[in-house]
């Protein structure tokens, strides 16, 4: 078997984190640019690299499903890696998200919102059919990553809120069925899940090193959460109520961005933190919080808060540009059969 045809065989389906956590990347330098040529121009070219890296990457991922669909059936089959393939939609919402908010060109952005939409919607259902159907799954098995399906499902509303004036022709009510329906599923299934997580967090061992990014993925749905509930239509219509459950998850945020620091920290100094591609949890979750912080400051009048999302910002670019730098070397040097990054 040749080379290429071996990474298409074990191409990974977590590879659209890149595109996720590139996406957040590049709307979040443009909400904190505050007029900044120098972020605006990066924020611009970001989006550009994001679009290429999308196209890239759906090469390899649909050509696995046409050449070796036993190969992807099994990953998506699998208990852990299964819960990589919504990283598909979830790109395709970040990347609408760049389209509306950094280079205005909804028509784009309303493509990527809807189909994005529709593989989050339909992941959701077919994961969890599966899941309740799995008797393979461990208490071990259980990580953050169960997270980027709510995380998706949150984010529909979240992006979403840029494409409602270009939504006319399918009706508000139909659009207003959409958000109740990911918000309300997203919400409940985050509380069952994060219950679940906790549960194997305190009394079962501790995540490998090679999954330990994947902790900062706690953040993804909380951030997504706030962009949701921050958005117009929630907004000016429950405007307390938003505001009281968006300070509820802003506040749980915090928590858990000062735990995934501290482990971080312990892991790199009493463990390991190997390089793998799941290194890309550290990019999107936190720049989903950054944005979420951002609109959340916004409705609170919080100078502060503007400051604090600058400091983790700034966070945020280091740990894209070495996370990029890593997977561009590790690609040059030896190709992208990470798959087993996920086991």
């Amino acid at each position: 078997m040749s080379s290429f045809s071996e990474h298409i065989k074990n191409f990974s389906p977590s590879w659209f984190a890149t595109v996720m956590g590139t996406g957040v990347f590049a709307t979040s330098t443009y909400l904190l640019s505050f007029g900044n040529p120098i972020m605006l121009t990066l924020a611009h070219f970001i989006t550009v690299l994001n679009f290429l890296m999308f196209f890239v990457i759906l090469v390899p991922w649909t050509a696995r499903w046409i050449f070796y669909p036993k190969n992807a059936l099994a990953d998506f089959l699998h208990p852990i890696r299964s819960n990589f393939y919504v990283t598909f939609g979830v790109g395709m919402l970040a990347l609408s998200t760049n389209f509306f908010v950094v280079e205005k060109i909804p028509s784009v952005g309303l493509a990527f919102w809807i189909a994005g939409t529709i593989e989050v919607m339909i992941n959701a259902f077919v994961y969890m059919f599966f899941v309740f159907l799995n008797r393979r799954i461990k208490l071990e098995d259980i990580n953050p990553s169960m997270f980027i399906m709510t995380t998706g499902l949150f984010l529909i509303w979240g992006a979403g809120r840029a494409a409602i004036p270009y939504m006319r022709d399918i009706g508000l009510e139909t659009l207003n069925i959409t958000f109740d329906f990911t918000f309300g599923t997203a919400f409940f299934l985050y509380i069952g899940f994060q219950t679940i997580w906790l549960h194997r967090y305190i009394l079962s061992e501790p995540l490998k090193s090679s999954q330990m990014p994947l902790f900062w993925i706690n953040l993804g749905p909380i951030g997504a959460a706030l962009s949701a509930l921050l958005s117009p239509p929630v907004i000016v219509e429950f405007k307390y109520i938003a505001l009281f459950f968006a300070s509820l998850f802003w506040g749980y945020g915090i928590w858990w961005f000062i735990l995934s620091v501290a482990t971080t920290i312990y892991y790199a100094k009493r463990i390991s933190m190997p390089y793998k591609t799941v290194w890309w949890a550290f990019t999107f979750p936190l720049g989903a919080y950054i944005i979420g912080t951002y609109y959340y400051a916004q409705q609170k009048n919080y100078t502060t808060l503007i400051y604090f999302d600058i400091a983790i910002y700034i966070m945020l670019f280091i740990l894209w540009t070495i996370t990029a730098a890593l997977t561009l070397y590790h690609i040059i040097k030896g190709g992208i059969r990470e798959k087993e990054n996920l086991d």
